[in-house]
């Protein structure tokens, strides 16, 4: 039998947890904490946002559902149809429904794969949360890979690495990708796609 989140609230309080042991506490215990507000409520920092801008490379936020929240001129040269123009700024809608997402992501479907099984683990959490859950019905109902893959059940940790790009410009372009999370807000994502040498 497990804790229920008040009585581990109550004994962090008696125990005097600082918030990085209290947050501990409740990780452990595979809880969430009463005390912590919904990220999904919370406005992106406006300092994150703003150093997308400072980056020369393609670099972008993305939230807990990888909807698009800011990125850079850089990202918009590089993902067409998803960030230049005006599209749907889910990476995941782009990826599985978009013809250019198909064209442009080099074995995009070894990377699709991957991406379903990033997205599950990234989101297992919050799968039951409403955007969360539409996201993936819809994905579920617009793209028979989606469904595939999702149904898989695999789950892959988000890592970076090599990302190649058949560019319809600029022609085969490789990068490596760096995903750094902030602090104190695990559920947004800041992505950079760093030049291959």
């Amino acid at each position: 039998m497990s804790a229920s989140a008040d009585a581990l609230a109550s004994i962090a309080v008696a125990l005097q947890l600082s918030r990085v042991e209290r947050a501990y506490l409740f990780e452990l215990a595979a809880q969430r904490d009463p005390a912590e507000p919904d990220p999904a409520t919370l406005d992106a920092p406006a300092a994150l946002l703003q150093t997308v801008a400072l980056i020369g490379a393609p670099a972008y936020v993305l939230n807990r559902q990888w909807n698009a929240l800011r990125w850079n001129t850089h990202a918009a040269e590089l993902f067409v149809g998803w960030l230049d123009g005006s599209h749907d700024r889910n990476l995941l809608t782009y990826t599985f429904t978009s013809p250019q997402a198909r064209s442009l992501i080099v074995d995009w479907d070894t990377r699709a794969r991957r991406l379903a099984a990033e997205f599950r683990a990234d989101s297992i959490r919050h799968l039951n949360d409403a955007p969360t859950r539409a996201l993936i019905d819809t994905l579920s109902a617009q793209s028979d890979a989606f469904a595939r893959y999702w149904a898989s059940q695999d789950v892959f940790e988000r890592e970076g690495g090599e990302r190649a790009f058949d560019h319809p410009a600029r022609g085969c372009i490789v990068f490596n990708q760096i995903t750094f999370k902030p602090a104190h807000r695990e559920d947004l994502k800041l992505v950079i796609l760093v030049g291959s040498e």
